[in-house]
């Protein structure tokens, strides 16, 4: 991750300045600085990075400290510090791997796949309901490929099956849609009515996503 530069400063006069102020500087495409001061210098360069990458010893650098946000599951939303230790979710296998952030890609964070080390437990929490939401979702699309069954949605007849939660009585249910293409795993009625009879209570609120 890049971090963001607060603030920087001219600890030293620059091997191409004049003690008082700059006086010429085309470098590296950054243009010519001859009529700013060092203060000026500082923040109006279009690339700091380039010159404190050349020559680090010149400037005194503040970075930015960034604000990690999270989920409620304790995964992250917000990039880390490199070399920050950090777990994660393999895609492949869904288990807890510990790693640098400087080693995994931002699409962890946005699949909410990636948590700080204090919170591992969250992390196991979410693999397990992970890996029960993909048994699940296997067992109803091999389900509906037996009995032939597969949402159509040019059929005003057909009543599409799909498992909800009652939030009244914090019990799973099945319900059906007809017309509204409404984004959930339908299936027929006789492969929800097996999938609520297999599964338990919690299993089937982990298919939905909620963490246990």
């Amino acid at each position: 991750m890049s971090k963001t530069i607060k603030s920087i400063t001219v600890k030293k006069v620059l091997p191409f300045c004049s003690n008082e102020e700059i006086t010429s500087l085309k470098f590296n495409g950054l243009g010519d600085f001859s009529e700013y001061s060092r203060e000026w210098f500082k923040i109006k360069a279009e690339n700091p990075e380039k010159l404190l990458e050349f020559f680090p010893e010149y400037f005194q650098i503040e970075y930015e400290k960034p604000e990690l946000l999270k989920r409620a599951d304790g995964s992250l939303i917000s990039e880390p510090e490199d070399e920050t230790e950090i777990v994660g979710i393999r895609l492949t296998d869904y288990t807890i791997n510990p790693s640098f952030w400087n080693s995994w890609g931002i699409a962890g964070i946005k699949q909410g796949l990636i948590f700080l080390k204090e919170d591992t437990d969250r992390a196991e929490k979410k693999a397990k309901m992970l890996s029960i939401l993909i048994k699940i979702q296997f067992e109803i699309d091999r389900l509906n490929a037996e009995e032939g069954w597969f949402t159509d949605w040019n059929n005003n007849k057909q009543q599409k099956y799909f498992i909800e939660i009652n939030h009244q009585t914090d019990t799973i249910k099945i319900n059906y849609n007809i017309y509204f293409q409404i984004k959930k795993q339908y299936m027929s009625k006789s492969t929800a009515d097996t999938i609520l009879a297999k599964y338990s209570q919690d299993e089937l609120k982990q298919y939905l996503g909620i963490i246990i």
